[in-house]
C-alpha cells in the first residue's frame, strides 16, 4: 500500500494533538495538594563573619559572632563570666558600646611626699637667779627690842637692867628680863642713817625664866635669868623704862644668796617635715579612646 507523504504528515499531527489533549485533561482532574509542586524561593545564600570582638577584663574574656542568613541571623557569644552588657551587630548597621569594665589598682602612690609645716612642741632649759636664805653670823652695830607675852598672847614691854643705850662688844651680863610666867620675843633690826629701823628686822624667841644676854664670844643669846628679888621686873621698868638698845655685837643674820636654778619651759615653734602622701587608685579600662582616672 502506497501513502503519501501528506497523509503521513495529517495522521502524525492529529496525533500529537490528541496526546496534548489528554495530558491537559489528566493534568485538571489531579489535586492541587498532590500534583502541584509546592512554590520555593531560593536566594544564594550570604553568610557574614565579622572580625572576633574581644573585651579584656581581669579574669573574663567575651569572644561574640553574628551569621546572617536569608535575612534571618543567629548569634553566638562565648564568655568566662557572666557579663553581657555588650552587644555586637555585624550586619554594617551599629555597634553599640557599653560603659568599660574598670580595672582597678590599689596602694598606688604616685607623688611620694610633700612639705608640710607643723607645730612641735619642746622642753627647753632656762636658767634663772633665784635667792636662797642663809644664816651668817657677823659683826655689826644693830638696835635690839625685847617684848614679853604671858599665856594670853598679850604683849607686855621687857624690863632694861639699866639705862645705858650703846652697848660695847666686850660687855658680858643680861640685857632685858621678863616677869615669871612670861616668855620673850627678841626682835633685831637694823641702823639706817643713824637711826634704828625695824622694818627688815629678824627675831627669835627665848623660854620662860630666860633673860637677853650678851658676851664677846657668843653674842646676843637667851640665858637663864639670874635671881632677883620679887618684883625686880617691875622696878626695873619703872625705873629704867622700855626702851631699846644699840649693840655691838657678832649677830646671826639671815642673808639672800642668789644661786642659779634651771627650769624647763615647754616652747612651740614651726617646722617643715616630709609626709609621705595616702596610696591613691588609678583605673585603667584597656580601651582605644576610653578614659584614664585616678
Amino acid at each position: 500500500m502506497h501513502v503519501s507523504w501528506r497523509h503521513t504528515l495529517t495522521v502524525g499531527t492529529a496525533l500529537v494533538l490528541t496526546s496534548l489533549v489528554g495530558v491537559a485533561n489528566a493534568q485538571s482532574d489531579c489535586c492541587s495538594s498532590c500534583c502541584t509542586g509546592g512554590e520555593h524561593d531560593i536566594t544564594p545564600p550570604g553568610i557574614s563573619v565579622p572580625g572576633p570582638n574581644i573585651v579584656y577584663a581581669p579574669g573574663s574574656a567575651r569572644v561574640g559572632t553574628q551569621v546572617i542568613v536569608g535575612g534571618s541571623s543567629s548569634s553566638s557569644s562565648y564568655s568566662a563570666s557572666a557579663d553581657s552588657r555588650t552587644v555586637f551587630y555585624a550586619n554594617g548597621s551599629y555597634i553599640p558600646m557599653a560603659d568599660p569594665i574598670p580595672q582597678t589598682t590599689l596602694s598606688l602612690n604616685v607623688a611620694g611626699s610633700q612639705t608640710v609645716e607643723e607645730t612641735v612642741e619642746e622642753q627647753v632649759a632656762v636658767q634663772e637667779e633665784i635667792c636662797v636664805p642663809r644664816m651668817i653670823f657677823e659683826m655689826a652695830t644693830v638696835p635690839v627690842q625685847a617684848t614679853c607675852f604671858d599665856d594670853t598672847g598679850v604683849p607686855h614691854p621687857a624690863s632694861r637692867v639699866d639705862d645705858a643705850e650703846l652697848v660695847s662688844t666686850d660687855f658680858t651680863g643680861e640685857l632685858y628680863r621678863c616677869m615669871a610666867g612670861t616668855s620673850m620675843q627678841v626682835t633685831i633690826g637694823e641702823m639706817v642713817n643713824g637711826a634704828a629701823s625695824f622694818q627688815h628686822a629678824s627675831s627669835f624667841t627665848c623660854a620662860r625664866g630666860e633673860a637677853l644676854a650678851m658676851s664677846p664670844l657668843e653674842g646676843l643669846v637667851c640665858a637663864p635669868q639670874i635671881p632677883q628679888r620679887d618684883c625686880n621686873e617691875r622696878s626695873l621698868l619703872r625705873r629704867y623704862g622700855p626702851g631699846i638698845k644699840i649693840v655691838e655685837a657678832r649677830v646671826e643674820r639671815e642673808i639672800c644668796e642668789p644661786q642659779l636654778q634651771t627650769r624647763y619651759e615647754t616652747v612651740e615653734r614651726q617646722v617643715m617635715v616630709e609626709r609621705a602622701l595616702p596610696p591613691s587608685s588609678i583605673t585603667l579600662d584597656g580601651g582605644v579612646g576610653q578614659y584614664l582616672s585616678d
